[in-house]
């Protein structure tokens, strides 16, 4: 598997809805770049994931959607593929209904939860963690 950033970002002046797509666009480029450094670097190491598999599939689903994790015979990797090579990576067993935890992170909503994407996006902003999503890993 390899990763392609081919997204381009547009700069649409100072307007202020411009600017949060951009930032909302640059953390899901950044966590599918970990995403891709992770499972490219995964082989021989016994990496564990220590969150929840809502999360997981939520960040796999991120990457899936950004078009940007190819194969080795140069296509987009399909969700399923995604799914199979992060879970099987990561030593996590692969949901019966990934598709399924996609729908209830996108419904999350309130104080208890939200979604990985916006406390990824305060990891890297507000602490000093280069890496945030390898922090969520154990090494075993």
């Amino acid at each position: 598997m390899f990763y392609i950033n081919k997204r381009t970002t547009p700069t649409d002046g100072n307007n202020e809805k411009a600017v949060k797509e951009q930032q909302k666009r640059q953390t899901e480029d950044r966590l599918t770049d970990e995403l891709a450094y992770i499972l490219n670097h995964a082989a021989g190491k016994r990496l564990r994931w220590k969150d929840s598999i809502t999360d997981l599939m939520e960040i796999v689903y991120t990457a899936y959607m950004s078009g940007s994790i190819y194969d080795d015979s140069g296509k987009p990797c399909s969700f399923k593929e995604l799914v199979h090579s992060t879970c099987r990576a990561l030593h996590v067993t692969e949901p019966s209904n990934p598709r399924s935890y996609i729908y209830r992170a996108q419904n999350r909503k309130g104080i208890r939860q939200e979604p990985f994407i916006n406390r990824y996006s305060r990891m890297l902003d507000k602490t000093d963690i280069v890496y945030p999503l390898r922090h969520r890993l154990d090494m075993v």
